[in-house]
């Protein structure tokens, strides 16, 4: 092997010598072109070369595509092959000092206050007060109709004619500084903030990615597009932005004639009702066509995959709920002050129940304030013994063995958590806290299991004996 130094040669300077080549035809080309096989009347002989040629030419792609993983200067024109997005020298970049997000101030608990229990019907039922947050930028004109997005953008827009179960179209908006135009879709069970933005534009940016992002070709249509998960995020204080590939968001990116699409699915839990899964994200953007300007593409949704466990529906009366399980819920007669019913949900295959009390946004999921909610099942011949503190991983003054209407029952307070999951890694030892004032009581009676759960908010808290009353006073 030569020892000889090798010099590394920069992408420019090899487009710069391909440029410069001009090859010019001589006699011996002309020669050989009034010989070559399709100059033939024969149909044999043509199929024959045809056939060599496509398999020399199948041999050809393999071995430039094994140049092109095998060596450093194959990989930098592997990741130049990228059409839609760009790879970062690395998985950090640099943060404008303009744009450094101050440390988040150190937060001073909220001071607690026992809560006062009243009869049930007393309490008055609260308007949801959870209404989304909407941040406006410079050169963005929001809630705009298609119409006028159209005339801003100058093209027909393209529209999914698919959309994933009950997504919809909320806001449409026009940045001005890039030219494009963004349609975001949302759902009203999005517990979790779920969301995807189209946006399109024929001079969008290119989209950076970090230097180990995995980057797929996807198929749309007769078009290639390109597929990545992962975006940067910058820690508060920080110059410094990171790729994390191991978050819940997408980017599908292409180009139709001279428009550049980008479609962004930004999801959190799997568990949310709104969560896609890969095949609903690339349905939608197979989906897309374009319509005629003043004419309503026909979109339709997608049907919502059959659940593997209940608790999707949620039931705003208790007569209805009645009717699912077949059986009389038991509600409590007296509720801490501030705190009705709001819903319930029911489990057909273990024929449970949850009764949620306190105030809920439109979605039914998420909560504003403390929430009180009450589980109950039938039991079918199971004996569920009281959990012990070495079996629970909750400390053992945090456990309390109590007594609920001459049946035995346990207190648990606070909660556990063990932080955020990172695939690969071994799921840390749950830690306990009591910093939301969580507290739980679960008792079994001869034909029944129960369990009532309160989580504080705002300093709110529920005493031992008053998470006791509210037990004894299920009817």
């Amino acid at each position: 092997m030569s020892d000889l130094p090798i010099k590394k040669i920069k992408i420019e300077e090899i487009e710069e010598l391909l440029r410069s080549i001009r090859p010019q035809p001589g006699e011996r080309y002309h020669q050989c072109m009034r010989r070559a096989p399709w100059a033939s009347n024969t149909g044999e002989y043509r199929s024959a070369w045809m056939k060599k040629q496509r398999f020399a030419f199948v041999a050809a792609v393999m071995l430039l595509s094994v140049i092109l993983l095998a060596t450093p200067a194959g990989k930098v024109l592997a990741d130049a092959l990228m059409q839609f997005f760009t790879r970062a020298q690395g998985n950090t970049l640099p943060v404008p000092t303009d744009q450094i997000a101050p440390p988040a101030p150190t937060r001073t608990p909220a001071p607690t206050h026992a809560l006062a229990l009243h009869p049930a019907g007393e309490i008055v039922t609260p308007t949801p007060t959870i209404t989304p947050t909407l941040h406006s930028q410079a050169g963005v004109m929001q809630d705009m109709t298609l119409l006028e997005a159209e005339a801003a953008i100058g093209f027909d827009l393209y529209e999914p004619l698919e959309l994933p179960r009950d997504y919809r179209l909320i806001r449409i908006q026009y940045d001005s500084q890039q030219q494009a135009v963004t349609l975001l879709y949302a759902s009203p069970k999005a517990a979790t903030g779920e969301f995807f933005s189209i946006t399109q534009g024929k001079h969008l940016p290119p989209f950076e990615v970090g230097a180990d992002a995995a980057v797929e070709t996807i198929s749309i249509g007769a078009t290639s597009a390109e597929f990545v998960r992962g975006m940067w995020f910058t820690p508060a204080g920080s110059d410094q932005a990171y790729w994390e590939d191991r978050s819940e968001i997408y980017t599908l990116r292409w180009q139709m004639e001279d428009v550049t699409i980008d479609i962004q699915f930004v999801l959190n839990e799997s568990f949310s009702p709104a969560y896609l899964e890969r095949d609903e994200m690339l349905a939608v953007a197979r989906s897309l066509r374009q319509c005629k300007t003043g004419e309503a593409c026909p979109v339709k949704n997608a049907a919502t995959p059959t659940p593997g466990m209940g608790w999707e529906q949620a039931f705003t009366d208790v007569a209805g709920l009645e009717t699912a399980t077949g059986y009389d819920v038991l509600e409590p007669a007296v509720l801490p002050e501030g705190l009705s019913f709001s819903h319930a949900r029911f489990e057909p295959s273990s024929r449970s129940v949850m009764l949620f009390y306190g105030s809920f946004g439109a979605d039914l999921i998420r909560s504003n304030g403390p929430v009180l909610i009450v589980y109950q099942r039938p039991l079918t011949g199971e004996v569920t013994p009281n959990a012990a503190a070495s079996d629970t991983g909750y400390p053992a003054e945090a456990i309390q063995i109590v007594e609920v209407n001459g049946y035995p029952g346990t207190i648990y307070r606070g909660s556990l958590s063990t932080g955020l999951y990172v695939e690969g890694q071994p799921t840390s030892t749950p830690a306990w806290t009591d910093e939301y004032g969580e507290i739980s009581l679960d008792w079994t009676t001869e034909d029944w299991m129960f369990s009532l759960r309160f989580s504080g908010s705002s300093g709110a808290r529920l005493t031992q004996e008053d998470l006791i009353a509210i037990a004894e006073s299920l009817r």
